[in-house]
């Protein structure tokens, strides 16, 4: 989160001071116009204002925050927030699902069938490219010294996870369903042994609400015992409907599992099988490529996906936290090949707090201090491509005021969420952009 001007203070300025269309403002409190958050010649668009009088008990101010967002080829912005109140007892959270059309400037309604409860978690995701809104509870409970994890997915796709003694995985979205990637057993540490959920037969078509229960199903695998073996730091599980028809019955499911390693990262199939009358999975490994060197083995790695619209090509990027030095992949669903993007880099003039997303082909889009990093009161935007090169997106120091609390490419956009508080007001607003 990267924030420009007086941090979270938002100042009323004359529409005179800003040449655009005038965005949609939405829930307004008391009358109250958003304040307009933009630079002039910004390169960016106002697609979207929600402002909420936040007031609580004497001078006390809520919050207003967002859950997740995306965008559709049929131009809907779809989004959750939520915004705290404080009473004499206790913070109150409450969420809005919200639809709204950038092409008609107007809100529209959730699909049929859609959840409509307004409930979120602390793993919330929407389905790229969709209306889709899902999330993940993770609970643990110890009983004379024995913890038992569960989890469960809510929302219009839902999974109950069964309870187990070990760990359980961590929860992320694909681009068709949700899912535990791996992570790793402790214990001894010469054993690669990792454990997560995926979920299948969730949607029986992508766009359709009728089948909304995933069926989860339990890998547990090790690779290798020998502690000279670089151990896997990071894994993506994924399901892919590309290359569905493939002749082998074993593959039918078209699981994947991507696992990265400090010197290389490998794209595995996982398939039901059966042995000695057990029914079982299996793994094959079916593509990989050497990761250039300088990524550490301490498994302290952010991780992105990012997907084509097309659910075909799928990009990784992984930061190693300890250097803050990046690494980006992209495999392509239909011929089976890893291609490199950014290897071992540091994203220039960004800070702790900067926001990041990639497109499908490695390329890394981010905030971070504007001027080159010489002007810590500004933001700007900045995409680093495959082959090293750091340049602008949109216009350098482009917000006016107000703090970017998500970044997201889309549809060879950069959109932005941004909040703030509108000077001497109870009010907070919440601002969508999207890059001209």
């Amino acid at each position: 989160m990267v924030a420009a001007g007086l941090f979270l203070s938002l100042v009323f300025i004359g529409a005179c001071q800003k040449t655009e269309e005038n965005p949609a403002d939405v829930n307004a409190s008391n009358g109250q116009t958003a304040a307009y958050v933009l630079n002039n010649n910004s390169g960016f668009d106002t697609v979207l204002n929600i402002t909420k009088n936040l007031q609580g008990i004497g001078t006390a101010i809520g919050i207003i925050g967002l859950v997740d967002f995306t965008a559709e080829s049929n131009t809907n912005l779809n989004y959750v927030y939520y915004t705290t109140f404080q009473s004499q007892q206790s913070n109150l959270f409450s969420y809005y699902r919200k639809s709204f059309n950038i092409a008609s400037n107007q809100s529209v309604a959730l699909p049929t069938g859609a959840d409509k409860s307004n409930q979120a978690g602390g793993y919330s995701f929407f389905r790229p490219y969709s209306n889709f809104f899902n999330y993940c509870l993770l609970s643990s409970n110890t009983t004379a010294g024995n913890t038992v994890f569960t989890a469960s997915f809510k929302g219009d796709v839902s999974a109950d996870f069964p309870k187990r003694n070990t760990i359980i995985g961590e929860p992320d979205m694909g681009f068709l369903y949700p899912m535990l990637n791996s992570e790793r057993f402790p214990g001894n540490p010469n054993y690669d042994l990792r454990q997560g959920f995926l979920t299948v037969g969730a949607l029986t078509q992508p766009n359709s609400y009728t089948f909304k229960v995933c069926n989860p199903k339990l890998f547990s695998y090790q690779f290798t015992t020998n502690p000279a073996v670089p151990k896997i730091v990071a894994n993506f599980f994924d399901i892919s409907i590309i290359n569905k028809g493939l002749s082998q019955s074993k593959y039918q499911d078209i699981s994947y599992s991507f696992d990265l390693r400090s010197d290389s990262i490998f794209a595995h199939h996982i398939f039901d099988t059966t042995i000695s009358g057990f029914e079982a999975q299996g793994i094959i490994r079916i593509a990989g490529l050497s990761v250039d060197a300088g990524l550490s083995n301490s498994g302290n790695i952010k991780k992105i996906r990012h997907y084509s619209p097309d659910g075909k090509i799928f990009g990784m990027f992984f930061q190693d936290l300890s250097t803050k030095r990046c690494w980006t992949f992209s495999f392509d669903y239909t011929t089976h090949t890893f291609s490199k993007g950014i290897q071992n880099a540091i994203l220039d003039y960004s800070s702790d707090g900067s926001d990041i997303d990639i497109d499908e082909f490695g390329n890394i889009y981010y905030s971070g201090i504007a001027s080159n990093g010489s002007n810590p009161n500004g933001v700007s935007i900045y995409r680093k491509d495959i082959s090293g090169a750091t340049s602008l997106v949109g216009s350098d120091n482009f917000l006016k005021f107000g703090e970017i609390i998500q970044l997201k490419f889309l549809f060879g956009k950069v959109y932005l969420a941004v909040t703030g508080r509108i000077s001497n007001t109870y009010i907070k607003q919440l601002t969508f952009l999207k890059q001209q």
